[in-house]
Parts: C-alpha cells; structure tokens; sequence
C-alpha cells in the first residue's frame, strides 16, 4: 500500500503551483496579496536553492564515498599497499597506476585518483605535487585516525586553476596502512546546478565557512570573500540551514544558506533587495492574456491542495478555541490521513484525558467541599449546645465563682469556634480570600484567653504553661485577635502535644520594625518554647507544608492532620510577619513568629465593650414556628426567644413544619437546613409554592450549621429571606427578628 504523502510535500508542491501561477493571475489578486506571498515565497526558494547545491555536493560526496569503498575493495589495490614507495617502473607499480587511471576517467569528477603508504608517500596513480605535502599533514592522518571515508579541507591546484576537494578511506593490507585518495573537482561538480540555481537577482556561491568562494559562476570571484560576511558568516557556522538577512555592500541582501555534511563548506544564495520584485510587473503585463486562464488553474489548484489545509487548519483552531472556552466539542471534523489526520487524532485524546482529569479534580474538589461542610455542621451543632448553654447558665447569674467558669468557658468556645471556622474553609485560605480585622484589643485578654484553654491540657500532663510578656509591649494593639489566637493556639496545642514532661512557655517581645515601613509600625516576635522530643533538621525544613508531619511515628502517637502549622504560616505572613523554628532531636523545639502591628486605641477599645454590653430593645410581640430536629439546639433556642419574649411552636423536621404552618398562624418562621423526612429548603420551597396568599409574605429564616462558602446564597434561591449560622449569636438572633418581625406584622396590618 502507497504511503500517504505528507502534508509538508503537499502544501510544498501546491504553493509552488500557487506562486507559478500566481504570477500570470490577475494585478488586483497580486496588489491585495503579493507583499506577504512574495516576501514568503523568496525566502522559501532561496532557502530551497541553498539545499538544492548544498544536497547536490552531499550526493557527490556520497558517490565518492562509494568509489573510495569500491576501490578499496579491488585486490590490486589491496596489494599495493606492499609495493615499495620509490619510483620504478614496476610491471604491478604500472598496472595498478593504469588501473587507478580508468577509475579516474570512468568517475569522470576526480582530478586524480591515487593510492598512498602509512607516510602518505605515492604507491600508484598520479597526485598533483602541491597536494603531496598535505597529504602527508592532514589528510592521511585524518584518514588512519578513522575507519570511515574522510572529506578534507578543500585545496587550489595551481595546474587546473581550481578548488580540489580530497576524499580519502583507510586501507590495511597484511599489517600495511595505507589510503586511497581522490580529488574531487568542486567545479564540475557543482557549476551545472549552480547554473540551474542561477536567476536575475540571485548569486549562488560554494563557499568556506570563512567566507572564501570556492566555486561561482563568475570565476574572477573564485578566491575571493564572499562581500561583507566578517560578521554573518561566523554566525551561521554552527547552523544546518536557515534565511538570514544582511547588509552586503550597502543593500539589504537575503542569504539563504546550508551546511554541507562532513565538511566545513557552505553553499550560499544571495538575493537582491528585488529579487522577485519584478514578478508584479510581469503579471499586469500579462493580465489581459493569460490572467482567465491561470486564475481558473490557480483556483482549481487551491481549492485541491491548500483549501482543504487551510480548512481542517481552522477546524482544529475552532476545536482548540471552543476547548479554551470549556465547551465540549465532539470531534475536530478533520478527517485525514497526513500530520492534520494524526495532530487530530491527538487532539482528540488529549482532550479526552484532560476531561477525564477534570473529572476526577471535580469529583476530588465536590468530595472535599462535601467533606468540608459536613465537618462545618457536625462541630457546629455541638458547638451550638455548648456556647448556648453558657449562655443560658450565665444568664442564671451564678454565684462569682461559677460565673468567672462558665465565662472561661464562652470565650474558650467562641475563640474554638473562630479556629474551627478558619481550618474548616482552609481552602480559602489557599485562595488568599481571607480579610483581617483591624480593630483594637487588649493582647492581655487574648494571651489570657488561650492560657484558659490550653491549661487543662497542660494540667493533664502535668506541665508547667506561662505565659509571659516583655515591659516594652503595650497591651493595646492593633489587628486581628481572632486570628493571632489562632496561631497562638495551634502552636501551644503542638507543644502540649509533643512535650511529655517538663514546661512549656510563651514569651512575647518587641522587635525592631522593618525597613521601608510606615511611622508607628510595630514587629512583635512571639516565642513558644518547649522540652519536648524535638525535630531533626531536615523535618524543620518542610514542617510548615500542609499535610506535612515530622514522621509516621510522631503520626501514630500523636495524630494531627498537618494543617495546623501550615495555617500558622499563612496567618503569620497575612499579618505582616513570618513564621520559624528552632529545634534539635530530645532538646525541645522553639517556634517564633511575627506580626507587624500598632498601638491601639483605648477609647475605641472602650466603646466596643460599650457596645456589647448595649440593652437590647424589646421585640415586637411575635409567634415563631421554629423548625429544628436537634433536641438540645431545640431547649436553647425556645429559652433563647422566651427570654426575648417571643412565643415558639416547635417541629421536628420540615414537614412538620409545613403542617403546623398550615395550621396555625405565625408572624416568622425560624427554619433548620438539615433534618430528617424533609430538609429546610425543601420545606421553604413547599410553603412558597403553596397558593395560600400569606406563603409569599411570612419571613423564614435559615438558623442552621450550615456555613460554608455558598450555603446563605442556596437558602436564598430557595426562598427564605435571611440566613444566620450556629453557633447562635444572641445579638445576631436579635437583630434579625427585629427586622423581620417589625416588618411581617407591618404586612399583616
């Protein structure tokens, strides 16, 4: 079966046919296209040219390879290499000579054709005598230094008034080297296809790759350099082939040109500034007689040979756009059998795969956001039982004692609660989408906060936990508390965790601000010490990685999830500082961070305390249906609204609550998301899509663990008007019945 031709030979073969034709079509085509065509077509043909006598002399030089190979081969050659190296007359000297004489003439391209001893002294044949002490230099050393046949560096023969071109193989007779050599005639070898090469505008040389011309059709040039190649041509001594344009002789010249293999010559095309310029001329001179006639061959050749290129070209450009653009596409609609058909087909897997990727990222990311929000509602509703049953035993006013417990107790879970938050929408943190406060706070009252939490566990191992400050740090500042609590904590947590006996102490000091930052700026180091089982170095390196843990033995006797340091690092360089450690295996570690920070203000401080310490107005008498299948949750939330003088009907899951909803009246509907029989949205859409006039207008509010990234907006689009998170925050609860209590029993006036 006939190989498919490439499509390299075909757009070759049809834009040659193109150009021919192009030249005798009509001016209008030519005035619309000829400046990027021509520009293209003479490159390409100057290059081509340059190939062409470049491959023309590869091919001699093949030829003559299988001469040296096939004399070589001749058994009175073979023999010669004993003969003695003086001049006689010998019957076998005079065979072998005459022998060596009708190769020559047979080849018809040799100059001479001769056979030499390990000296490179002459056994047979005729060599011309200033090509004697060469042979004895360079090309029988670089003939017996190789097994293969030799091209050497071309020479001139003063006899024949031309450049030789010797080639030479190695013979080994009975112990004897020898090689036998022959001068190739660079000109009779190359002057008919540097004639055929030849056209107005064009000059075609055989050159050194110093720029010496070897062969040209002019032959005064021949000896001379080629004109202004002091620059270019040493930067195209390490190049196979290529188009280069230069100035040569004042006009900008385009060489086209080629290396011939085994060999330090080049062959040279060097085309006039209007080289082809005259083509344009031609074809509106010709335009009236052959311009119908070529068009329609043009036409015709095209639309055989280019069009379809050019149409499956924009076929896969179209395939590979509508893939940018996340559109599937099923097929590019190219249907060869050349390198369109193959790059097709390769498309085509390759998309294949890369949706197959995408798939299994998405699945991978759906799995992790699904994870993520289960983790959210799963500590969140505990989390609701504990900060709200604080908050109903504060509420009881205890005695001073209970109440500075129960108090410790509400700020270790709100500060938990603002950890667990932050861990669980890790990913944001990834996505730098995370914002900080900038508020003022007292560094005490964090300080204190995590002492309060991390005491019990340092108690359990019985550690000693201090926490300390320098006199130079004022105890206002200005920044995120929340999150230095974070960081704090994660790293007391780790400490506690890896210190079996012993202390384990936090130091906070004041560094010098760094360079190039704004008056007031403030550097505070934090110091998290332990005596602890340490790391080696090699585990410090990457300890701040997500996911990363110092062994699998430290995994298995103290768990962890790795992100807690990574977390660290990213909230550290957040707050302007950074995050290291110091440590050695059985000595403890240390860990420093730093935040770039101000002093606060200790009246905007005051009006914040002020502020939360506000009596809450009163809310409008109100009737809620508050739909929650959680029995805690359920005890706090009635105790919660009762205080606030609301009255609340209770139902287990949705579909209670859309039965009671349609039984009784209520101004507001508090809804869970997830519970059994029917989830919160479900229920929402039935009472909004009941035909009862009051569906549309009753408020329903989403009260739910739900808080991940896109839970209020779903809430929404299912028709509740508001969405607020558990843990419940009292203020929070408040200030949205308030709004939307006032504004049902303004509806329902």
């Amino acid at each position: 079966m006939m190989k498919p031709r490439s499509i390299r030979a075909k757009l070759s073969l049809s834009i040659l046919a193109v150009i021919l034709l192009m030249f005798s079509a009509s001016t209008i085509f030519v005035v619309h296209t000829a400046s990027s065509v021509i520009f293209y077509v003479k490159n390409s043909r100057i290059e081509d040219l340059s190939l062409r006598i470049g491959n023309s002399i590869s091919v001699q030089l093949q030829r003559a390879g299988n001469d040296m190979v096939l004399a070589a081969g001749i058994p009175s050659v073979l023999q010669g290499i004993e003969l003695p190296p003086v001049e006689d007359n010998s019957a076998d000297r005079v065979a072998l000579t005459s022998l060596l004489n009708r190769f020559r003439q047979a080849c018809g391209y040799y100059e001479s054709f001769y056979l030499v001893d390990g000296q490179g002294r002459l056994l047979a044949g005729f060599a011309a005598e200033d090509a004697m002490d060469d042979i004895k230099l360079r090309w029988l050393a670089e003939s017996v230094a190789k097994n293969t046949v030799v091209v050497s560096s071309p020479f001139w023969h003063e006899a024949t008034q031309e450049w030789l071109l010797p080639v030479s193989l190695k013979i080994v007779y009975n112990g004897k080297v020898g090689a036998v050599i022959g001068t190739l005639m660079l000109g009779k070898i190359t002057r008919a296809v540097l004639r055929e090469s030849t056209s107005p505008g064009v000059t075609v040389y055989v050159a050194t790759d110093t720029g010496q011309i070897l062969v040209a059709l002019d032959e005064e040039r021949i000896g001379e350099r080629v004109a202004g190649s002091a620059a270019w041509i040493y930067r195209i001594r390490d190049q196979v082939s290529g188009i280069i344009h230069e100035d040569v002789e004042g006009e900008k010249r385009t060489i086209g040109f080629f290396h011939v293999p085994q060999t330090d010559m080049f062959s040279l095309v060097i085309a006039d500034a209007g080289y082809m310029g005259t083509y344009i001329q031609t074809i509106q001179r010709t335009f009236w007689g052959a311009g119908l006639v070529a068009a329609l061959l043009a036409m015709g050749c095209v639309s055989v040979f280019i069009f379809p290129v050019t149409r499956d070209i924009k076929r896969l450009s179209l395939f590979a756009r509508q893939i940018t653009e996340s559109r599937q596409p099923q097929s590019t609609g190219v249907q060869r059998d050349d390198e369109l058909g193959d790059l097709s087909d390769s498309l085509m897997k390759m998309v294949t795969t890369l949706t197959e990727m995408l798939s299994r990222a998405e699945e991978a990311t759906k799995a992790k956001g699904e994870f993520l929000a289960r983790m959210s509602h799963e500590i969140r509703t505990p989390m609701n039982g504990i900060i709200g049953m604080t908050y109903l035993a504060m509420r009881e006013r205890p005695e001073e004692k209970q109440f500075g417990y129960l108090k410790r107790i509400d700020n270790a879970s709100k500060t938990l609660l603002g950890v667990i938050n932050d861990i669980l929408d890790f990913s944001k943190m990834e996505a730098n989408k995370m914002e900080l406060r900038n508020a003022s706070f007292r560094l005490s009252d964090v300080l204190n906060s995590v002492y309060d939490l991390m005491l019990v566990k340092s108690q359990e191992k019985n550690l000693e936990l201090a926490f300390s400050t320098e006199d130079n740090v004022p105890d206002i500042i200005k920044g995120d508390s929340l999150r230095l609590s974070q960081v704090i904590i994660n790293i007391c947590t780790n400490a506690i965790k890896f210190t079996e006996s012993g202390y384990v102490r936090l130091r906070v000091s004041q560094m010098a601000a760094p360079e190039g930052g704004t008056e007031g700026d403030m550097l505070l180091l934090f110091a998290v010490k332990d005596s602890g089982i340490g790391m080696k170095a090699e585990v410090t390196e990457g300890i701040f990685e997500s996911f990363a843990q110092a062994d699998g033995s430290n995994t298995r006797q103290y768990g962890g999830t790795g992100l807690g340091l990574a977390i660290c690092k990213l909230l550290s360089q957040m707050m302007g500082g950074d995050i290291w450690v110091e440590s050695a295996p059985g000595k403890g570690s240390t860990f420093y961070f730093t935040i770039l920070t101000r002093c606060g203000n200790a009246m905007e401080l005051e009006a914040d305390r002020n502020a939360s310490r506000d009596v809450l107005p009163p809310l409008p008498s109100l009737h809620v249906l508050l739909a929650e299948d959680n029995e805690i949750n359920q005890e706090i939330a009635q105790e919660i609204l009762n205080d606030m003088g609301v009255s609340v009907t209770i139902a287990q899951n949705g579909e209670k609550a859309v039965h009671l909803w349609q039984e009784e009246s209520f101004d507001l509907i508090l809804m869970d998301i997830q519970m059994p029989v029917m989830d919160g949205l479900s229920a929402t859409r039935a009472i909004r899509d009941s035909n009862v006039p009051r569906a549309q207008r009753i408020p329903i509010i989403a009260m739910t663990a739900n808080a991940m990234s896109g839970d209020r907006e779903k809430s929404l689009a299912a028709g509740m008007n508001d969405h607020i998170t558990k843990p419940l925050d009292i203020r929070e609860l408040h200030n949205v019945l308030m709004l939307w209590g006032t504004m049902s029993k303004t509806d329902n006036v």
